[in-house]
């Protein structure tokens, strides 16, 4: 599975379904730091994405990651927190 990672100058995020992240059982574990459109979150790259890496690991799911980099801020700041 390839997931998008969108960064700015100060930040990043990991773009997943939300319904991967129920899979995995670790939505009540994200942080208001992530963001959430539609039907995706937005983890923050210091601790919501490691926990998803570990949860994806622990369930026997892999990922490969494709970045995107803006050198504005993103609209992802403007999102819905995750909480």
């Amino acid at each position: 599975m390839k997931l998008l990672a969108k960064t700015d100058p100060g930040h990043g995020w990991l773009q997943v379904p939300i319904n991967l992240l129920e899979k995995i059982n670790v939505t009540d574990k994200i942080s208001g730091y992530s963001y959430k459109r539609g039907s995706y979150a937005y983890l923050e790259e210091d601790c919501d994405w490691t926990i998803f890496g570990r949860a994806m690991e622990a369930n026997g799911l892999t990922y490969s990651v494709e970045c995107e980099h803006s050198d504005q801020d993103s609209p992802i700041r403007q999102y819905q927190p995750f909480k």
